[in-house]
Order: C-alpha cells, then structure tokens, then sequence
C-alpha cells in the first residue's frame, strides 16, 4: 500500500494554488548618513554582527554576549561632510569582566582603547577614544575588534558616535527617540540615564 500510495501523489500535478517556498532575500546592512549638523551616531541596533555568539539585545538595546574575541562588529556609514571628528563609544562593563583591549578601525585609522569596569553591563558611560581625520566625503565601514579579553567577556556596546569637534556631542541616550515623541518598541528608550551612565 505505501509504494502505491507514493505513486498516486507523484502522478499529481501540483496544485496551481499551493504556496510556494518564500525566495531567500539577502539583507542588506543598513548605511548610516552622517546627519546635518556633522555626527554621526552608530547605534547598537545597526550593527553587522561577524561572529557567533556576539550578537544585538534587544530588551537593553545593546551589543552583547560578546564572549568570544575573534568576534567582532561593524557599522557602514556615509560621510557627506568630511573632516575631524572625536570618536567616543557607549559601553558598559561588570568588574569580572573589565580588562579587554580593542581597536576601533575606520578610513585606515586604528584607535585603541581598553573597557573600563562600569559597576555592572547595565551602566554605561561615554569614553573619548581619540580623533580621527576623514578627508574626502564616501561611503566608509567602521569596526570594532577585539585585541585579548582577559575576563570571561569583552563589554556591552550601546553606541559609537563620531562628533565634530566644534560642536556638543551626540547624546547616545536619545538614539531611539524618533519624530512625535515616540519610542522604538524593539528598544528601551534611553532617555532617563542613570548618574553612572553619564558622559566622563
């Protein structure tokens, strides 16, 4: 009975209104556009994940899990506006975990920097990591490796943001903020910033 069975159903011709198997899409990353006043804000829900077990959070709008150090992460981003820019990240960090060096890469400037202990991954502060200098305007890829992890993972990353020097800085708390007052429902609105979290 069962090779007959096999024979019928073969035999069939398939039904005009059967659904089809959905077409595989590549995603393609999401470029930033530098914004009108010069910064550039590099937000955690943007990122290219290249690893296997760092990835997006979104219940705390982070970068984590990143346990291991050949991961890494990386925004493509548009310079419409070249020039110097103070490069700062927002990253949190637990005391047992504190310790990793790393370097961010953009337009073949290194910068490197090592996490500091932030009482625990839900307090995150803004580091100054240094300047880099974008000559002409294009499309640009920045990354973020790490270099050793010493503890048993490398940080929370929130944001990367690249700020021209005569001008305030981004506010990285206010990244999910969007026209109208309303918040991504995919994220914590990071408006109401614990003192710990404040720009050093």
């Amino acid at each position: 009975m069962a090779s007959s069975f096999r024979s019928v159903m073969a035999a069939e011709p398939p039904k005009s209104d059967a659904p089809k198997p959905a077409a595989s899409q590549a995603t393609e990353p999401k470029r930033i556009r530098q914004s009108k006043d010069g910064t550039i804000v590099l937000a955690a829900r943007d990122v290219v994940i290249h690893g296997t077990t760092v990835r997006y959070e979104p219940d705390k709008n982070t970068i984590g899990y990143w346990f291991k150090s050949e991961d890494w992460v990386s925004w493509d981003l548009e310079i419409t506006a070249p020039g110097t820019f103070v490069l700062e990240v927002l990253q949190g960090c637990g005391s047992d975990s504190a310790g990793s060096h790393y370097t961010v890469e953009i337009a073949d400037q290194k910068l490197q920097d090592k996490v500091q202990d932030t009482g625990s991954f839900h307090n995150f502060r803004l580091r100054k990591i240094g300047d880099v200098k974008i000559d002409k305007p294009g499309n640009y890829t920045l990354s973020v490796r790490i270099d050793d992890k010493p503890g048993r993972a490398v940080m929370d990353l929130r944001a990367v943001t690249l700020t021209p020097p005569n001008l305030k800085k981004a506010n990285p708390f206010k990244l999910d903020k969007k026209p109208g007052g309303s918040s991504s429902p995919s994220s914590k609105p990071a408006t109401s910033a614990p003192e710990s979290a404040k720009p050093e």
